[in-house]
């Protein structure tokens, strides 16, 4: 069993994804949660790989609440292209 298997078949693996059944992740983020899906991607392409993968809906779903997502801070790095 490969250890992305081991851990979607671990039952204190959570997947951050808002769905409408997701609970805030304050309420789950203890000892009861070793393994944290995300899916890295746009909102478009999260939404995509979400419903293709239908393994991903038997995880217990946890978004952000509005407390953790207002105090995140997002840094953009901007990257100069140099073409030859």
């Amino acid at each position: 069993m490969s250890s992305l298997e081991g851990a979607l078949a671990d039952l204190s693996t959570v997947l951050l994804f808002p769905s409408e059944t997701a609970v805030p992740v304050s309420t789950v983020l203890s000892d009861t949660v070793r393994h944290l899906i995300v899916i890295d991607g746009t909102w478009e392409q999260a939404k995509g790989i979400y419903f293709k993968n239908k393994f991903l809906h038997s995880l217990k779903q946890v978004k952000l609440s509005h407390f953790l997502h207002s105090s995140l801070m997002i840094a953009v790095v901007y990257t100069e292209y140099i073409y030859c």
